[in-house]
């Protein structure tokens, strides 16, 4: 996650969009690391 210190509501906004972006970013990397474990799991 990004460093935030938002001082208006609009960098509070965009720390909020940020962090959003950050979390869908996470949350890809879970589910490739999740479909690489069920596929060594089946074979």
């Amino acid at each position: 996650m990004p460093a935030m210190a938002p001082r208006t509501n609009g960098e509070l906004a965009e720390s909020l969009t940020a962090a959003r972006a950050a979390w869908a970013a996470c949350a890809a990397q879970i589910d490739m690391i999740v479909e690489c474990q069920n596929a060594h799991r089946d074979e």
